[in-house]
């Protein structure tokens, strides 16, 4: 995925988010990830990093790993 640094960092504006959506993307379009809604695993990731928000303030070791209900 790195190969594709060059193109998506000069995306104006840029974060990580939106860098990683595109990888995502890129991803299930070769049938790497097998998801049918991107934004609903968008959502998903989110509700999982404001789950665990806390922990990571905190530094919590080790992270925890969530298996996504929406993706194979």
């Amino acid at each position: 995925m790195r190969s594709h640094d060059g193109d998506i960092n000069s995306i104006p504006g840029v974060t990580c988010r939106v860098w990683v959506m595109t990888i995502i993307q890129k991803l299930i379009q070769n049938g790497i990830v097998l998801c049918n809604d991107c934004n609903a695993l968008e959502r998903e990731c989110m509700g999982f990093g404001n789950q665990y928000n806390a922990a990571a303030a905190k530094n919590d070791q080790p992270r925890p790993v969530v298996k996504s209900k929406l993706c194979h």
